[in-house]
């Protein structure tokens, strides 16, 4: 009987601390966790194939999160256009700089988000 109580004060502890999640960061964090999932499988990819992955997946991350656009994010996606549209960009591999590049974009913003996180609670 003592378990079950002290199970269901446990279960109310979290439930209150996930209720309490402001939910535009949970919108966030979710965006910038699929960002870099999307970010890594682009950058398994092939020259233009790669880029064209890797453009789209800046392009919704800032679709969904239009403040996080800036003068990294144009560099990363003009860089992207142009491998994209390179003729020889078809038998190239991605460049790592591009997608370490990207990897900082995502990665930067996913701190800052833990962070804002950590101190609403």
């Amino acid at each position: 009987l003592y378990v079950l109580g002290f199970g269901f004060f446990a279960f109310a502890a979290v439930d209150h601390r996930r209720r309490s999640v402001d939910p535009r960061i949970l919108a966030r964090s979710q965006a910038l966790r699929a960002a870099q999932r999307e970010v890594e499988a682009a950058g398994r990819m092939s020259g233009r194939d790669g880029a064209a992955a890797l453009g789209r997946t800046l392009r919704e991350l800032v679709a969904q999160l239009p403040g996080e656009a800036d003068e990294e994010f144009d560099a990363l996606l003009a860089e992207c256009d142009a491998l994209q549209f390179a003729p020889a960009a078809a038998t190239e591999a991605l460049p790592a700089n591009l997608v370490e590049g990207a990897r900082r974009f995502v990665s930067k913003r996913s701190a800052s988000t833990e962070r804002a996180g950590e101190e609403r609670s």
